[in-house]
């Protein structure tokens, strides 16, 4: 059986869909306008639109951080194609779909910042108890117990 994999590089036409699927995995709904060459050689342009889904930590991680007019790549593995007759207009209408494995910002034209450098801060910090931007409450719980672990030490 042959497997299906792709790249897709285009702009995230609306505010990104979030939501929980029934099992209770996070999920995103990203609508990309993709540009197309009209014909080999023509420096004309067309667009299509395509959604790319992803579930779990990349859906709740592309959520933080994708916004309306971001370039994307996505890393897709999965494709599957909706049809439909719309009732008001009755004019056939139809959507590709792909499944995500990775999406990443395209710094062709834009700049990118991440929080891993401060998540990974974050973590030290709580590691070594010590104070961060923890409420109140949860600070002085670090604090009992690092006293505590230096008593018995």
């Amino acid at each position: 059986m042959e497997q299906f994999s792709a790249t897709i590089t285009g702009r995230v036409a609306d505010d990104p869909y979030q939501g929980v699927t029934k099992a209770g995995t996070a999920m995103i709904a990203l609508t990309l306008q993709v540009s197309t060459s009209l014909q080999s050689g023509d420096s004309g342009h067309d667009s299509i639109w395509v959604r790319v889904i992803a579930f779990g930590a990349l859906a709740a991680r592309a959520g933080e951080s994708i916004r309306i007019n971001d370039r994307v790549t996505a890393r897709v593995d999965g494709l599957s194609q909706q049809v439909w007759i719309s009732e008001s207009t009755g004019k056939a209408g139809g959507r590709i779909t792909f499944r995500a494995f990775d999406i990443a910002a395209s710094m062709q034209s834009d700049t990118l910042t991440t929080g891993q450098a401060a998540r990974r801060a974050a973590r030290g910090t709580a590691a070594a108890c010590e104070q961060s931007g923890l409420p109140a409450a949860e600070q002085a719980d670090l604090s009992v117990l690092a006293g505590v672990t230096a008593n018995a030490a």
